[in-house]
C-alpha cells in the first residue's frame, strides 16, 4: 500500500540527531511563552474583534498539535467573528479552519470554509491560499485533474501579484511545487514528480519556511523508497523528520513516523519497522487525525504480518479497513459535490444580485441628475434676479465706500504729513542740541589752555561727560516717530540683515530720510571721515558689493 505523500506544503543519522537538539530547545520555551501569552490574554475582557484574532492565534498554534483543539478554538473564533463586520478576518479565519480540517481529513467542511471565505473578501492574495487549499482537498479526493486547474490559476495569480506577495511568494510557490509533485507521484510519474519537489525545496528555502521543507524533504523519501534507493530514502526522510520535530510540527511527525516505518518495511526490518509505525498511531491519535492513523495503521498491520503476528496483523486490518472506508465514503464525495454547486449557485446569483443593483444604481443615477437640472435650472433664474438685485445695492455700496475711502485717505495724509513734520522737528532738535554741546566743549577747551593744572583737570571731566552724554530718551522718541512714518522699515531691515547694530540700524533710518552727510555729522557728533568708514561698513553688512548701487535707494526698496 502507498502511503499519500505530504500535502500543502540524504541525512546522515548523526546530522538529524544535531538539528534536533540544536532547534527543539530553543522553539519550546519560545512557543510555550507564545500560547500561554495568548491563553492570559483571552481571560481580559477585549473587544470581539480581538477575541477573534486570539482565538484564531491560539487555533493555528494547535493546528500541528492536536488537530480537535485547534477546531475548537478556531470554531469559537469564527463564532465571534460572525458578530463582527470585519470581513477580512473572518475571511483568515475560514481559511486557517480550513486548512485544518484538511489536515483532519474533513474535506466537505474544509471545502465550504474555503468557499465561504473566497465569498467574503475579493482579493487576489486571499484567492491565491483558497485555490491552494481547494486543489489540496481536490488531490486529496483523487480528483488531481480539478486540482492542477486550481493550481494552474494558482500560479497565475502568483505571477500577477509577485511584488505585492514579498516573502511569501516563495512559501506559496513551494507548497505549489509540492502539491503537484504530489499528483506526479499519485500517478507513479516520479521522474516529475522529484523535479517539482527539487523546485519546491529551492522556494521553501528562500522563504524559509520550515513546515513545507519538511513537507518536501519526506515527499523525496518517498519516491526513493519506491524507486528502491533505500539509503538516499532514510536519509531525507530523517532530515524531514528532525525539521518537523524541531518546530513541533505533530502533524508532520505522525506522518513521518508513517514514512520511516514503510521504509524499515520495504528493507524488511520489521523491528524497528514496528517501533515507527506504532509511534505513528500513537501521535496521530494523539493530534487528531484518522486519516494518518489509518495509513499508519495498515502498514502497521503489514509489518505484524511480516513477523508472523497474524492475529494482530488481521485485527488492525479489519480496525483501519473501517475506518479507511468510512473517511472515503460515498456520502463524502456527494457533499463534496454539493457544496460546489451550492457555491456555484451562490457565485451566479450574487453575480446577478450585483448587476441588478448597478442597473438600479445607474437608473436611480438618471432620475437624480434629470432632477437636479431641474432644480438647478430653477435656482438660476432665482439667482439671476437676486443678483440684479445685488449688483445695484453693490454699486450703491461701492459709491459710499468710495466717499469714506477718499475722506480716510485725507484723514491718513494729514496725519502723516504732521508726524513727517514731527520727525523733522526731532531730527533738528537733535542737530541744534549736538552743536550746542560742541560749542559747549570748543568753548571749555579754549578755557582750559588759559586754566590753573588743578582746574584743568575738572575742565576736562566735564568735557568728557558732555562728550559722552547719552541720548537714549531723545533717540527711542525718534525711532517711535520714525516707525510711525516709515511703517515697519526696522522690522524688514532686522528680518533681512539681521547682523546690523545699533549705530547702522541708526545711519539706516538718516539715510532713509535723505539726510546729508553734514546733516548726519551734526546729529552723531561724527567726523565726515568716521560717517564714510561707517557707511562703507554698512554697504558691506548689507552685502552692496557694485559701486553703481547707491545706499539711499538700496534702502528705500526695503
Amino acid at each position: 500500500m502507498k502511503l499519500l505523500p505530504e500535502h500543502f506544503f540524504a541525512m546522515p543519522m548523526i546530522r538529524y540527531f544535531l538539528l534536533v537538539l540544536s532547534i527543539a530547545f530553543s522553539f519550546d520555551g519560545a512557543a510555550q511563552d507564545n500560547i500561554d501569552s495568548l491563553f492570559a490574554e483571552a481571560k481580559k475582557e477585549k473587544s470581539a474583534q480581538e477575541m477573534t484574532s486570539i482565538y484564531a492565534e491560539i487555533g493555528t498554534y494547535y493546528t500541528f498539535i492536536n488537530l480537535d483543539s485547534s477546531i475548537y478554538y478556531f470554531d469559537k473564533a469564527i463564532k465571534m467573528g460572525k458578530t463582527l463586520k470585519e470581513d477580512s478576518l473572518l475571511a483568515e479565519t475560514y481559511i486557517r479552519i480550513g486548512r485544518t480540517l484538511i489536515y483532519a481529513g474533513i474535506y466537505d467542511r474544509a471545502l465550504q470554509y474555503m468557499y465561504d471565505a473566497s465569498m467574503l473578501v475579493e482579493s487576489d492574495l486571499l484567492k491565491i491560499r483558497i485555490l491552494i487549499n481547494i486543489g489540496t482537498v481536490h488531490y486529496r479526493k483523487y480528483d488531481f485533474d480539478r486540482a492542477l486547474e486550481n493550481y494552474a490559476e494558482a500560479e497565475r495569480l502568483m505571477e500577477k501579484n509577485k511584488n505585492l506577495l514579498g516573502n511569501n511568494y516563495f512559501i506559496y510557490f513551494a507548497s505549489l511545487m509540492n502539491n503537484i509533485g504530489i499528483i506526479y507521484d499519485n500517478t507513479n510519474r516520479y521522474d516529475s514528480a522529484l523535479l517539482f519537489y527539487s523546485r519546491g525545496l529551492n522556494y521553501s528555502r528562500q522563504g524559509s519556511d520550515s513546515v513545507v521543507m519538511g513537507n518536501l524533504y519526506a515527499n523525496i523519501g518517498k519516491i526513493y523508497q519506491y524507486q528502491g534507493k533505500h539509503d538516499l530514502a532514510k536519509s531525507n526522510l530523517l532530515e524531514g523528520f528532525a525539521i518537523r520535530k524541531a518546530i513541533h510540527d505533530n502533524y508532520g511527525v505522525a506522518r513521518s513516523y508513517g514514512h520511516i516505518g514503510s521504509l524499515f518495511l520495504a528493507m524488511q526490518e520489521h523491528d524497528s519497522a514496528r517501533f515507527y509505525l506504532v509511534e505513528g498511531v500513537k501521535k496521530a491519535v494523539e493530534i487528531g487525525s484518522p486519516e494518518t492513523e489509518c495509513y499508519t495503521g495498515l502498514l502497521l498491520a503489514e509489518a505484524n504480518a511480516h513477523s508472523g503476528n497474524y492475529k494482530e496483523a488481521y485485527r488492525l486490518q479489519v480496525k483501519y479497513k473501517a475506518l479507511m472506508d468510512s473517511l472515503n465514503t460515498i456520502t463524502d464525495t456527494k457533499m463534496i459535490t454539493q457544496i460546489e454547486m451550492q457555491y456555484a449557485f451562490d457565485k451566479k446569483e450574487r453575480e446577478e444580485a450585483i448587476a441588478r443593483q448597478r442597473k438600479e444604481f445607474w437608473i436611480t443615477s438618471i432620475i437624480v441628475v434629470l432632477a437636479l437640472v431641474i432644480v438647478v435650472v430653477v435656482l438660476f433664474f432665482i439667482l439671476q434676479r437676486i443678483r440684479t438685485k445685488n449688483e445695484q445695492l453693490q454699486k450703491e455700496r461701492f459709491s459710499l465706500a468710495n466717499k469714506n475711502l477718499l475722506l480716510e485717505k485725507g484723514a491718513l495724509e494729514k496725519n502723516l504729513e504732521y508726524k513727517n513734520k514731527e520727525l523733522t522737528t526731532n531730527v533738528m532738535y537733535l542737530m541744534k542740541k549736538n552743536e550746542l554741546l560742541n560749542d559747549v566743549s570748543q568753548r571749555l577747551l579754549e578755557i582750559r589752555k588759559s586754566s590753573r593744572p588743578e582746574e584743568k583737570e575738572k575742565i576736562y571731566k566735564i568735557i568728557v561727560e558732555l562728550n559722552s552724554a547719552t541720548n537714549d530718551d531723545v533717540w527711542q522718541d525718534f525711532e517711535l516717530r520714525f516707525n510711525e512714518v516709515y511703517n515697519d522699515f526696522y522690522e524688514r531691515l532686522m528680518k533681512q540683515f539681521p547682523h546690523l547694530t545699533s549705530n547702522d540700524r541708526k545711519l539706516c533710518a538718516f539715510l532713509r530720510l535723505n539726510l546729508s552727510s553734514k546733516e548726519i555729522c551734526a546729529i552723531t557728533r561724527q567726523s565726515i571721515n568716521s560717517l564714510n568708514v561707517s557707511r562703507a561698513r554698512l554697504r558691506k553688512k548689507l552685502g552692496i558689493d557694485n559701486s553703481d548701487t547707491d545706499l539711499i535707494s538700496f534702502l528705500e526698496k526695503i
